[in-house]
């Protein structure tokens, strides 16, 4: 019986088709562990599950790659603020809107707070074609800080200092996580550890920008 000939593979197509978000995530995962330099693209396709090559074939370097993985955390992040975001008048209640929706998409997503916290420390991302998205990203924060203390819905103060004091206690918490955990007793990330941390964090930077005393 003759067998149907196999049908060739076209030139540059690899051999085992990849998910291009899972291949994200697992990039995310191991850059965030690793880092930028200590990650390479052979342990990325090894835990894919595909060769280098297949790797190669849609980002043309480990740059490409990395900086594709840092953008789709920011634009995610972005994205997932922009659904939570409130036209309310009330400055302090879109404080809190907006602060629960980064809280739950850093307890959602992984190693995004550590992989952001990485960047800020120096990264490659940050310092190229990141860097407009973060210094943007801060003076937005910190003019809607400046409006809320013009209307007099938070205490008068250096608005950028406050900025940059808001971010650090959103991310630090979930990029320590393993830290966290061990020093609460409890998997930061379960949904009951979720709402106290939201309440909490909620509570002490809706303290601070109104200049409370607690």
């Amino acid at each position: 019986m003759n067998t149907p000939p196999r049908r060739r593979r076209r030139p540059g197509r690899p051999r085992s088709p990849i998910d291009p978000k899972h291949l994200l995530a697992v990039a995310q995962a191991a850059f965030a562990r690793s880092g930028y330099a200590g990650t390479s693209l052979s342990t990325i396709a090894r835990q894919v599950g595909v060769s280098k090559a297949a790797v190669l074939h849609h980002y043309p370097s480990k740059q490409a790659l990395y900086f594709a993985a840092v953008t789709a955390v920011v634009e995610d992040l972005g994205a997932f603020i922009l659904r939570a975001r409130s036209d309310s008048p009330d400055a302090v209640q879109r404080l809190d809107q907006l602060g629960a929706a980064v809280t739950r998409y850093l307890a959602t997503h992984g190693e995004a707070a550590r992989l952001l916290v990485i960047e800020l420390l120096g990264g490659p991302f940050a310092r190229g074609p990141g860097r407009p998205f973060i210094q943007g990203t801060l003076a937005a924060i910190a003019a809607f800080l400046a409006d809320g203390m013009s209307r007099g819905a938070f205490a008068r103060g250096d608005a950028q200092q406050l900025a940059i004091s808001i971010s650090a206690m959103h991310l630090f918490y979930f990029a320590m996580a393993d830290v966290v955990g061990e020093f609460l007793g409890a998997d930061v990330r379960s949904p009951r550890m979720l709402r106290a941390r939201t309440n909490a964090l909620l509570a002490q930077v809706r303290a601070v920008c109104k200049g409370e005393r607690r």
